[in-house]
Formats: structure tokens, C-alpha cells, sequence
């Protein structure tokens, strides 16, 4: 499957020395380490387990735009901290080593919120939390954590779910993650600064 991660130069000079990319979380913020964990997680169970010494998985985008423009806009801001150089690399990874996630939904996970199938199921997640005068924040009590965080595997639904919402699928944004990055898969590298 082709996909793109965006790397910094001195990630890019490490793949071409050492011929594998990996990560060891050291610089996905605190705020955001137990959603990347989470994500690790579901890519163990449902592909497979990492390689030793390595815990976080890599990000790669498959849609971007969706399908008529699947790779990165190097013009777009956030994809690095500005000045930053950087590197799109283009690469051709095995189906059965990547988990695909839609991108918008993924926002569920970073921001701790239950990812509801509809609006009406929304309402209905809302409603049941006022009934009981919990607020809608972080963390919840239970049995509404649990419902919250079995809601996120609707991140990996890419066919079904409420389209007048989400969108259809071919103009989804939608990534992948996987453990581990040859250099023998790549197959164009692109440098840019970050804007």
C-alpha cells in the first residue's frame, strides 16, 4: 500500500544509515502519549507486536485529501514546527503490516470524547450524561468511560457510518500506522521546510 510520513531530516538521515525507521515515543508530547499508546495497542492486537525496543507507532497519511489527492500539501501549515526541514517520504508498505484509521475520527481519541455513529447518537451520549449530571469532560466516571473509549474503535470504520456527516469515504482524510520503516520501501523523498 503506497502512503506518505512526513519526517524531520534528521529522522530521514537515520533511516538512511541505520535502513529501518522506528520510534521510541521520546517526542510525542505527555498530553498525547495515552492516545498514541492507545493506537500502539489496537495496531499489536490487530497486526501484529512490535519489534523489540520499539513501543509508538509511525504515522502515515494513504488520504490526505482523499483519494484524488492522497499525499501531503508541503504547503499547508502543521506538519512541523515552522522552520523545521523536513522530508515527505513516499512509500510502498505490505496491506498486512498497517492499521488505516479515518482522520477526523482519530480526534476522539486525542481529545478523550466519545466518537458518537451519528448526531442522534450523540445526542443520546450527551443526554445520558446530563440525566445523571455528569459533564462532558474528561475523565468520566463509570460506565460512561468504558462506553467512551469502546466508541473509538469506530476510528477504523471506513465504510460505514453516518456519511452526511463524516463524508463520503474516497473523500475521507485517512492514515496509517505501523511499527517499523525500510529503506527499501521507499520510494521518492521529497525535502520541504515547515511553514
Amino acid at each position: 500500500m503506497r502512503l506518505w510520513t512526513l519526517r524531520t531530516a534528521p529522522e530521514r538521515t537515520l533511516l538512511e544509515r541505520q535502513g529501518v525507521l522506528r520510534t521510541d515515543g521520546r517526542r510525542i508530547p505527555l498530553y498525547r502519549r495515552n492516545a498514541y499508546a492507545w493506537m500502539g495497542e489496537q495496531l499489536a492486537r490487530r497486526v501484529g507486536p512490535p519489534p523489540p525496543g520499539c513501543r509508538y507507532p509511525l504515522w502515515a497519511w494513504v488520504q490526505y485529501g482523499g483519494e484524488d489527492r492522497p499525499q501531503p500539501d508541503l504547503r499547508a501549515r502543521g506538519h512541523c514546527p515552522p522552520g523545521t526541514r523536513a522530508v515527505r517520504i513516499e512509500a510502498v508498505l505490505p496491506r498486512q503490516s498497517i492499521l488505516l484509521s479515518d482522520f477526523q475520527k482519530w480526534h476522539a481519541v486525542l481529545n478523550r470524547t466519545y466518537l458518537a455513529q451519528s448526531e442522534s447518537d450523540a445526542r443520546a451520549f450527551e443526554e445520558s450524561l446530563q440525566r445523571v449530571g455528569v459533564t462532558d469532560a474528561w475523565p468520566y466516571p463509570e460506565p460512561f468511560a468504558s462506553r467512551v473509549i469502546q466508541s473509538w474503535e469506530r476510528v477504523f470504520e471506513l465504510s460505514e457510518g453516518d456519511e452526511a456527516h463524516w463524508g463520503p469515504v474516497r473523500e475521507r482524510q485517512l492514515q496509517a500506522v505501523f511499527w517499523e520503516l525500510h529503506a527499501e520501501q521507499v520510494r521518492r523523498l521529497t525535502p520541504f521546510v515547515a511553514r
